[in-house]
């Protein structure tokens, strides 16, 4: 019954056994790499952001590098991120895990044509459908459960072999969860990734247990960074890379050396 209701959401039961990759050692393996230098968009961080923040990168990068690397350290206003060779780690390729992400489950009061002005009613919000630009849906806020609630999220595949997010929830979020599907059957159910809903399907049962798969909606490469910008919990400031510097593997101060 829990894996029908799943899959009638877009998700579907699984095994959620990864837990949130935590990088908690120095690299040691590796001499040389490129040191970046990350630094706050409005240049306001307090020192606690900027080490939450250190955190949530670190992170981030261990799940899209595979590995539990040690890889920030605040150093005044600035995050230090020391990469190793061999990663395929460039600018391009870490820059988008630098930005805050949201991800939501959202009940739906009603699907509308994107040129309607609805009146809406306190808590409401209009957000576009991701996949089908002629309509919107009205949503409620806040949202039943976000990313602030994932315990973990990690590339899987569906029963058809496509791409897809398996996720699990911290105890407290999947009785949250479970409670609101059981309560709304019926109901639609939105799905919304940076601002967009991206599936909508109707709730059939409670949902309980706190793990599923979203489905059919991605590719490889977007699952794999999606799940990577929802480790280590919420951004708390927006950041920039403002440059990168090649560091030889004989520099002491370089983390990733031995």
């Amino acid at each position: 019954m829990i894996r029908s209701a799943l899959i009638a959401l877009g998700l579907s039961a699984g095994a959620v056994s990864a837990q949130s990759v935590v990088p908690t050692s120095n690299v040691v393996g590796s001499c040389g790499g490129t040191r970046f230098i990350l630094e706050a968009v409005l240049n306001e961080a307090t020192p606690d952001e900027l080490e939450r923040a250190s955190d949530v990168v670190s992170a981030r990068l261990g799940a899209m590098y595979g590995a539990a690397f040690n890889y920030t350290s605040v150093a005044g206003e600035q995050i230090i991120l020391d990469l190793p060779d061999g990663l395929g780690a460039t600018e391009d390729a870490i820059a988008p895990l630098m930005e805050t992400t949201a991800l939501g489950f959202y009940g739906v009061v009603a699907e509308i044509s994107y040129n309607m002005q609805p009146e809406l009613e306190a808590g409401q919000i209009v957000l576009p459908n991701a996949e089908m630009p002629d309509f919107s849906f009205i949503l409620s806020t806040p949202p039943v459960v976000d990313q602030s609630d994932l315990r973990s999220a990690e590339l899987s595949f569906d029963q058809n072999n496509r791409p897809a997010m398996a996720f699990s929830l911290e105890r407290a979020a999947a009785r949250v969860f479970g409670q609101y599907t059981e309560d709304n059957i019926g109901n639609m159910f939105a799905i919304v990734i940076d601002g967009q809903v991206h599936s909508a399907p109707i709730i059939q049962s409670g949902i309980w247990g706190g793990q599923g798969i979203i489905t059919g909606m991605m590719t490889e490469q977007d699952v794999t960074l999606l799940a990577a910008k929802l480790q280590g919990g919420v951004m708390p400031i927006d950041l920039h890379m403002s440059r990168g510097i090649p560091v030889d593997g004989s520099d002491p101060s370089a983390d990733f050396c031995p």
